[in-house]
């Protein structure tokens, strides 16, 4: 353990020294000021370690504000990381075409676009804190199927991340929104639960409250196989929400939901999707609603009409949204697979750093409607 930790803080260390060449090596202060500030660097990746629960015992009540001081700073140092590479990047370009602009390389140029880069990280980081805090905003989304006999509405909440650090007052104005809805029926998809149960015991007891004609119903994602599955599950069926991995139900206008735990985390803790078994009493008339955490992109075949997830928080922070691009092909909203349709939901709550940069949250209502027509691309 010991000897990972070195070595991640190694590996740390050398991806931050273009921060520590441009910020403090270019301007060559005294020698001791450089190792200082090369030591902070290297201890950077402890950061998101210091805001471990373990450590609430330390801060009690400030423990929160703790957690979030750390994550801004760590947030930051990458944002500060990433926007000096694409700066410089484009300011040497520019300067090797164009002779009159300032050369990057030039003392009095470089502290003034170090000041303005820093400026830029502060209210980024500052508009992060504050769109990680905010409601989420609502989204009405229209979804026209032939096989849909009566409209029914749909409230999707997924990845909740509820905490320990989670304000009580912010869930339940997320239920009250819910409620003013008035769903037939309540979808939590995956990764509502991200601490031990028995610290959300009033945050869960908010949703006993949840007024949802059709039921909620709820699938796990990888943050309840890291919880702890049972435990997760059962502290969910306490408060209402019907399981359905790898179970199904047909409900009114002929809507048949199915559902499946993670397909990342539930084949490594023996529980693998069964789409089969998830369907196996749906009709083909039948109007199939696939609940997935994880999004799954299906070329062909797709066991469903419609596959709702999560689990990718839309990026949560810019510029990490090429993450989960490039793992699964996918975002935020509606994505065409074959004959069918997955809506990727940027999440209602948040992991790790309460932060949201560029992929506010959501509250998703989705209105199955009885037309032939198409769905309009949103």
């Amino acid at each position: 353990m010991f000897f990972r930790l070195i070595v991640f803080l190694i590996f740390n260390g050398i991806i931050l020294l273009p921060l520590f060449y441009r910020y403090i090596l270019f301007f060559n202060p005294p020698v001791a000021v450089q190792f200082t500030f090369l030591g902070i660097l290297f201890l950077f990746g402890l950061l998101p370690m210091g805001a471990n629960e373990r450590f609430e015992k330390n801060f009690k009540s400030f423990y929160p504000l703790w957690r979030t001081i750390l994550y801004a700073i760590y947030i930051g140092g990458i944002l500060l990381l990433f926007l000096t590479f694409v700066r410089d990047l484009f300011w040497i370009a520019v300067a090797f075409i164009f002779s009159q602009v300032p050369s990057p390389f030039d003392i009095g140029p470089v502290m003034y676009a170090n000041s303005l880069t820093l400026t830029v990280v502060i209210v980024l980081i500052l508009w992060s804190l504050v769109e990680g805090n905010r409601l989420p905003r609502l989204r009405h989304i229209p979804f026209y199927s032939p096989k849909i006999t009566d409209p029914i509405r749909l409230i999707v909440l997924t990845d909740l991340h509820l905490h320990r650090t989670t304000p009580i007052r912010r869930i339940q104005k997320i239920i009250d929104q819910v409620n003013t809805l008035k769903p037939d029926i309540v979808l939590l998809v995956g990764d509502t639960i991200d601490d031990e149960p028995t610290r959300l015991t009033a945050l869960l007891a908010l949703f006993k409250t949840v007024s949802a004609s059709g039921g909620m119903y709820f699938v796990t994602g990888n943050h309840e196989f890291y919880i702890g599955y049972a435990v997760c599950v059962r502290a969910l069926s306490d408060m209402g929400a019907v399981l359905l991995d790898n179970k199904g139900v047909l409900l009114k206008s002929n809507l048949f939901l199915g559902g499946i735990p993670d397909s990342e985390c539930g084949p490594k803790f023996s529980n693998k999707p069964n789409f089969n078994k998830a369907f196996q009493n749906a009709d083909s008339h039948m109007f199939r609603l696939l609940l997935s955490h994880t999004p799954i992109r299906f070329k062909k075949n797709s066991p469903c009409d419609l596959e709702i997830s999560g689990h990718t928080h839309g990026g949560q922070i810019f510029p990490f949204h090429v993450a989960p691009f490039l793992r699964y092909k996918c975002v935020a909203g509606f994505y065409r697979m074959g004959n069918a349709w997955l809506y990727v939901s940027r999440g209602t709550g948040q992991w790790g750093p309460q932060m949201r940069l560029f992929a506010p949250t959501e509250i998703t209502c989705i209105t199955l409607c009885p037309c032939n027509r198409k769905l309009p691309l949103p």
